[in-house]
C-alpha cells in the first residue's frame, strides 16, 4: 500500500521530469484494477461466510479408502452441474449462472490434481488415479439464481457458494489423536497394540530390540542406537499397514513427505520402570517425540483442520470384511479415536466467520460397486453398526451436529447383472478385475448387515475392479452412485 512518503517521492521525480506521468498511467491503473479485485474477492469471500454460503469440507478416510477418487468425483459432478436438470432441481436451483474449477484457496498449498485424474482415466487402459501423497486443495465457485416463489430477489438474484475440498494422505490423519497424548500415554498404547495376536509377529523383531535397551542410559551415546530402534519401528509399521491394519501412528514414519531423514521421525516407544536421571534415551525419546507433536501435528491440525463445516468420512467396509475381526476391530477403534479431534456443534454467524464446527457429518462406505447395488443398504446397515459408539459420543457432547450415513461408489466400473446361482436367479455384478484384461460376471456373497460373531469372520472376498477402456470420454459424466446424495447431503442446505 502506498504511503504519503511514496506519493511524495513519485511527484517529485515528475516535476523534475525523471518519471513521465503519462508513460506510468497505464501501469499505475492496472495496480489500482487488481487492488479492486483482490478487494472484491475478499469481501466476497467474507460476505459468504456470514451468510453461511462457505463450504470446507474435511474428506476423512485411511490410505485405499477412496479419498482422491471421491475428491475427483465431487469436483466432476459440481463442474458438470447444468448437465444434470435433476440434481440442480433437488438443490431448489433456478439457473447455475456459472461453475468455476479453482486453484487452491491458500496460495501456499497445492492444487488437487483433478485435470490429470480425469486424464487417467481417459487412457486406454483406463488408470486409476494416484494415491495422495501430500496437501492439495481446490475450490469450486457456484454462482446461481433460486427459484423465488414467494421472495422477489434482490438485483439480478445472483449468489455464489464456495465449496473448498481438502485432501491430503490418510496415513498423516492417524497423527491427530497424538496432539491429546503424552509420550508415556503414546508409548503405553503402541506398545499394547504389539500384543495384538494379529500384530504381534510383525512386532517380534524391534521387541527382541527393546529387550535390551536401558532406557536410563545417556543419550549422548545412543544415537546411533535411536536410529536402529526407528528403523525397525518404522518395520513394524509398515508391516501392519500392507497386512491391512489402519491404526499406524506416527502416520508419516510410513509416508513422510519432506520430513524423510529428519530427527523428528527418529523415535519409538519405550517405558520406564523406575525413574530415569535427566539427559537419558527415554528423555531424547521423549523430546523428540514432543517435537514430531508440536511442530508436524499441530501445525498440520491448525493449518487444515481448524476452518472445516462439513466433514465426510470414507471407509471401505468391504476390504475391512476381506481382512477379517481383527482389522475390523483395528479400523473402529482408529475411526473413533480421530474423530474425538474435530470440533463439532452449532454453526452460528460468529463460529462461522471466526471459529468454524463441523456441523454435518456424512460417513459413507465406499467402492459399493464391488457388490450388486441391492446390497448398498446393507453396507448402509453395517457402518451405522460399526460406528454406533461414536454417533452416541457425539450426542453425549449435547452437539447438534447431524450424522447420516451411506454407501457409495464415486466412479463405478462394475453393472448389474443377473445370473443363476444355486439354480435361482441372483444379482451378480460384472466388470474387469484389476490385474485381468476381461469381463468377469461374478456373484461376490452376501454383505453382513451387521459386524459378523467371533467365529463367523470368514470366507469374505470381495474382488477389487478397473475402470473400463473408454470408460469415460471428455466432457461426459462419471457414471457413479449414490454422490448425488453425497452433493445434498453436504451442500444442500448452504445455497
Amino acid at each position: 500500500m502506498w504511503k504519503k512518503k511514496n506519493w511524495r517521492e513519485l511527484k517529485d521525480k515528475v516535476k523534475d521530469g525523471v518519471v513521465d506521468l503519462k508513460e506510468r498511467t497505464p501501469e499505475l491503473t492496472r495496480q489500482a484494477r487488481e487492488l479492486t479485485d483482490k478487494a472484491r474477492v475478499v469481501i466476497e469471500e467474507g460476505l459468504a461466510r456470514s451468510l453461511d454460503r462457505t463450504v470446507r469440507l474435511a474428506v476423512t478416510g485411511f490410505s485405499r479408502s477412496g479419498k482422491t477418487v471421491f475428491t475427483m468425483s465431487m469436483v466432476h459432478l459440481l463442474k458438470h452441474l447444468r448437465e444434470q436438470p435433476e440434481l440442480v432441481a433437488d438443490l431448489g436451483i433456478g439457473e447455475i449462472v456459472s461453475v468455476q474449477v479453482e486453484t487452491a484457496p491458500a496460495l501456499d498449498s497445492a492444487r488437487f490434481p483433478y485435470a490429470q485424474c480425469i486424464a487417467d482415466l481417459s487412457r486406454n487402459p483406463a488408470l486409476w488415479p494416484e494415491g495422495t501423497r501430500n496437501v492439495s486443495e481446490i475450490r469450486i465457485t457456484i454462482r446461481y439464481r433460486m427459484l423465488h416463489k414467494f421472495v422477489v430477489p434482490v438485483g439480478d438474484g445472483t449468489r455464489t457458494l464456495y465449496v473448498d475440498i481438502i485432501d491430503y494422505p490418510g496415513e498423516w490423519l492417524l497423527d491427530l489423536p497424538l496432539l491429546n497424548k503424552s509420550y508415556a500415554q503414546w508409548s503405553t498404547q503402541a506398545l499394547a497394540l504389539m500384543e495384538q495376536p494379529r500384530r504381534a509377529q510383525f512386532a517380534a523383531k524391534w521387541r527382541t530390540f527393546a529387550q535390551a535397551i536401558d532406557p536410563a542410559q545417556s543419550a549422548a551415546e545412543t544415537e546411533e542406537l535411536i536410529t536402529k530402534g526407528a528403523d525397525l519401528f518404522r518395520e513394524y509399521l509398515k508391516a501392519c499397514r500392507a497386512a491391512g491394519l489402519q491404526f499406524i501412528q506416527p502416520g508419516r514414519f510410513i509416508m513422510p513427505g519432506d520430513l524423510e531423514g529428519k530427527l523428528l521421525l527418529q523415535f519409538f516407544p519405550l517405558q520406564a520402570t523406575t525413574s530415569v536421571p535427566e539427559g537419558s534415551l527415554i528423555g531424547e525419546l521423549e523430546r523428540r517425540y514432543e517435537g514430531y507433536r508440536k511442530s508436524v501435528v499441530g501445525e498440520f491440525y491448525s493449518r487444515y483442520f481448524n476452518g472445516f463445516n462439513r466433514q465426510v468420512v470414507l471407509v471401505d467396509i468391504l476390504t475391512v470384511l476381506n481382512n477379517g475381526q481383527q482389522t475390523f476391530i483395528d479400523t473402529r477403534d482408529a475411526l473413533q479415536e480421530i474423530l474425538e479431534n474435530f470440533r463439532y456443534g452449532d454453526s452460528n454467524w460468529w463460529s462461522r466467520l471466526f471459529k468454524p464446527n463441523i456441523d454435518r457429518v456424512l460417513i459413507t462406505a465406499t467402492k459399493a460397486d464391488r457388490v450388486s447395488r441391492d446390497q448398498s443398504p446393507l453396507l448402509k446397515h453395517f457402518l451405522e453398526a460399526m460406528l454406533e459408539d461414536t454417533r452416541d459420543d457425539l450426542a453425549a457432547k449435547g452437539t447438534s451436529v447431524k450424522v447420516r450415513y451411506n454407501a457409495i461408489s464415486a466412479l463405478c466400473c462394475t453393472k448389474d447383472i443377473k445370473c443363476m446361482v444355486a439354480g435361482a436367479p441372483t444379482s451378480c455384478i460384472q466388470g474387469i478385475p484389476v490385474g485381468e484384461m476381461n469381463l468377469v460376471t461374478y456373484y461376490p456373497g452376501q454383505v453382513p448387515s451387521r459386524p459378523p460373531a467371533d467365529d463367523d469372520w470368514e470366507g469374505y472376498s470381495f474382488r477389487d475392479f478397473s475402470p473400463s477402456p473408454g470408460q469415460y470420454q471428455h466432457g461426459e459424466l462419471l457414471d457413479h452412485l449414490q454422490m448425488h446424495a453425497v452433493i445434498r447431503d453436504l451442500i444442500g442446505d448452504k445455497l
